[in-house]
């Protein structure tokens, strides 16, 4: 076997090692979303049932992992709810370090505890106006 071949095999090693490595990553990221649907819901929304999570893309790197999923739920106004979601997974410090919605048909936590502060200061304004 001449040197050329030997290099192509290693190549071809490595290569294979990699994908494998990154293809666990990704089967072992989409089996943790897809079991914990209403801990993911509960993230990003007040009130309402998870149903599934779809995982679209898992882009793995050398700190981590850029996740896009889509939560898929049902609520008292919505009955056919989605929320989809861009996150990262920090393997440096094993957790989840950012998320964004990146779009949704609900109410939000964040939209949920404006509107709380919002009716609350209104009230408090309206007992001291006469």
């Amino acid at each position: 076997m001449n040197s050329k071949s030997l290099l192509s095999l290693f190549i071809a090693f490595i290569l294979t090692s990699c994908e494998s490595r990154e293809s666990k990553i990704q089967k072992a990221i989409t089996r943790d979303l897809q079991t914990s649907p209403q801990q993911l819901f509960n993230a990003f929304h007040p009130v309402g049932t998870a149903k599934s999570v779809k995982v679209h893309s898992v882009q793995v790197g050398r700190n981590g992992a850029d996740v896009t999923f889509t939560i898929y739920w049902r609520g008292p106004i919505t009955s056919d709810g989605y929320t989809k979601v861009a996150a990262h997974y920090d393997a440096q410090v094993q957790r989840w370090t950012r998320t964004a919605i990146l779009a949704t048909n609900g109410i939000t936590n964040g939209q949920a505890n404006e509107a709380a502060f919002n009716i609350g200061f209104n009230i408090g304004r309206a007992m001291f106006e006469d």
